[in-house]
């Protein structure tokens, strides 16, 4: 049997046993004095606990898919449920063709080795599922690698404001204001260390690059991140310090750059996209990317989304066809944003801090526009990029 046809098969198979599931279990909890109370309710009759019981009346309750067997809590689980309604008088019938229904479950997903290999298979198939499935493991990622790197932070924000360059109308203005939120040490015995610069000089024309030289504190929610400063290998490498480990010694860290004629308004025949490329520096519950461009800028086009597992080859550039097969499909995709009406939830101030960061670069934030891209737990390591296909030059007469 060939890939598509062992695909289309197991899918039927998926689907078959999905009806049969909700429609044994559906009639077995149905049976039940206690069905119409609530998870609560259901859970103490059968003297089983709540969460469990809350994800299989969520599975069940919708309309039948393949999908529904990823929602289901594991065999043992309900075969647990199944004994308690056996024990609260159920119909033996009911009780016996749920039973059934278990087993079929539980021989399915030994079939394919795991729980986690059952799971990822039948979640690809519906896009709510799949992003259920995927969120879940890249919770489990952020997790991990916080305990192994020992820090975390709820927010990475990567700020990029793309602006005319003054008097010269190839070339655009580079400002970044990036960093973490909610940041806390989890480990006292690792050091956790930063490298704040200018953005790289693969694109445009470089030199000039400067520190915004901001004291953006201000604008925090938290007391600003301890740091402690010094140069190695011609690099300024800032270490975060804090004198206390815990939920409460939680920081603020944000950092600014200003390159003037530092990227191209119009593609070449070497580069022809423009944009921001993130990497965060530390495992995060949420990465907010922020794409701003003044008036003028890349006019009626729109960003395209870039993600790359740059894990064993380093990082990437986005037009090098030889790193096209470290592209992962993303899911999600840049959001159109306000500048005059952008928020974000632990930086309350996000729009003051804007003006002023447009103002100390000399242009008018009421100009631009935006896009904002919102990743929960993105993976730790992988590159986003978030660019536009630049346009050509417009010819002149």
């Amino acid at each position: 049997m060939d890939a598509t046809r062992r695909a289309r098969s197991d899918n039927a198979t998926g689907e078959e046993l999905a009806r049969d599931m909700v429609s044994g279990l559906s009639a077995l909890i149905d049976s039940l004095p206690e069905s119409g109370r609530g998870p609560s309710a259901v859970a103490r009759a059968l003297g089983v606990g709540r969460v469990p019981i809350s994800r299989m009346l969520g599975a069940i309750r919708r309309e039948p898919g393949a999908e529904i067997l990823a929602m289901l809590p594991g065999p043992e689980t309900l075969r647990q449920i199944v004994n308690g309604a056996a024990k609260r008088g159920a119909d033996e019938l009911l009780v016996s063709r749920a039973a059934a229904c278990v087993e079929r479950f539980d021989a399915t997903i030994r079939s394919f080795g795991t729980r986690a290999a059952f799971d990822a298979t039948v979640s690809v198939r519906e896009p709510g599922a799949l992003e259920r499935f995927e969120q879940a493991g890249r919770y489990q990622a952020f997790k991990g690698m916080g305990q192994v790197l020992g820090v975390e932070a709820e927010t990475w924000l990567s700020t990029m404001i793309l602006t005319p360059t003054p008097g010269r109308d190839i070339a655009l203005d580079v400002t970044a204001v990036h960093g973490a939120l909610g940041m806390r040490r989890l480990r006292p015995d690792i050091t956790v260390s930063f490298t704040y610069g200018a953005p790289h000089e693969a694109v445009g024309t470089p030199g000039g690059s400067f520190d915004l030289a901001m004291d953006l504190s201000p604008y925090y929610t938290r007391d600003p991140a301890p740091l402690r400063s010094h140069e190695r290998g011609g690099k300024v490498i800032h270490e975060f310090c804090p004198s206390e480990v815990g939920k409460h010694a939680v920081f603020d860290m944000l950092a600014g750059v200003h390159a003037p004629a530092h990227s191209k308004r119009f593609r070449d025949e070497k580069r022809t996209k423009r944009g921001v490329v993130v990497i965060p520096d530390v495992p995060v519950q949420t990465m907010i990317i922020d794409l701003l461009v003044g008036a003028g800028v890349f006019p009626g086009l729109e960003p395209e989304l870039y993600l790359y597992n740059n894990v064993a080859r380093g990082p990437a550039d986005v037009e090098d066809a030889a790193r096209f097969h470290d592209r992962i499909t993303p899911s999600v995709r840049p959001e159109p944003i306000d500048p005059d009406d952008i928020t974000l939830d632990n930086l309350p101030r996000y729009p003051e801090m804007l003006n002023r960061v447009c103002s100390r670069i000399g242009y008018n934030a009421g100009d631009l526009r935006g896009w904002r891209v919102r990743v929960p737990y993105p993976l730790y390591g992988f590159q986003w990029i978030l660019a536009f296909e630049a346009p050509e030059a417009p010819t002149r007469d």
